[in-house]
């Protein structure tokens, strides 16, 4: 959210959005390349067809918090698996974490890039 919220300052016009899925029925489990992981694949799809949702219900919820929740309005945002705006709920984050989150993270891209050589910017 620190990351959004430094886009949003940048770029003010712009809405960003940080949604929370929850837990979603995929086949991740069963296509995994653990044959342990695959073996508990049956136990889990009867688990979490008790607590999770369908990719359909989450792409439902997920495409709700862009029209409804945020729609045009600028800014950062945080969503849950409904959708729904979790504001500054359980988020703990300030400017100060948010600026060396920024220059951690464009030290980085940096470095990925080959713009910069000195890994000790971001290793720190």
């Amino acid at each position: 959210m620190a990351r959004l919220q430094s886009f949003s300052e940048k770029h003010p016009s712009i809405p960003f959005i940080h949604a929370h899925p929850g837990l979603v029925r995929t086949n991740l489990v069963a296509n995994s390349p653990s044959t342990l992981i695959r073996a508990s694949s049956f136990l889990t799809r009867i688990l979490t067809r008790l607590i999770a949702i369908t990719p359909d219900e989450c792409a439902e919820y997920m495409w709700n918090s862009i029209y409804t929740t945020v729609g045009n309005k600028p800014g950062a945002w945080r969503t849950g698996w409904k959708g729904e705006d979790l504001g500054k709920r359980r988020y703990y984050g300030d400017g100060e974490k948010r600026k060396k989150l920024w220059e951690h993270t464009s030290a980085v891209v940096e470095v990925a890039l080959g713009r910069s050589t000195d890994s000790a910017t971001y290793m720190n």
